[in-house]
């Protein structure tokens, strides 16, 4: 049965394009933290952390673009 108010079943969207802005979310998070934690120089881990979360979310938005691009 299709559910209209249901985002990831609407015609032409793929089912994981309601993941692309957690992953935009993700990424400013982890860019504006690592700037922040660098400028302050509060602990390491955090600024290895924080990239990592940034790098991370940065492949995954490209790779689900790969995906999802029509051909």
């Amino acid at each position: 049965m299709n559910d209209p108010s249901n985002l990831s079943q609407a015609p032409g969207r793929h089912p994981s394009a309601a993941l692309r802005p957690l992953l935009w979310v993700l990424l400013a998070v982890g860019i504006a933290g690592n700037v922040v934690v660098s400028r302050t120089g509060v602990n390491v881990i955090a600024n290895v952390m924080l990239g990592l979360l940034a790098v991370g979310s940065a492949a995954a938005l490209i790779v689900q673009h790969y995906k999802t691009r029509r051909r």
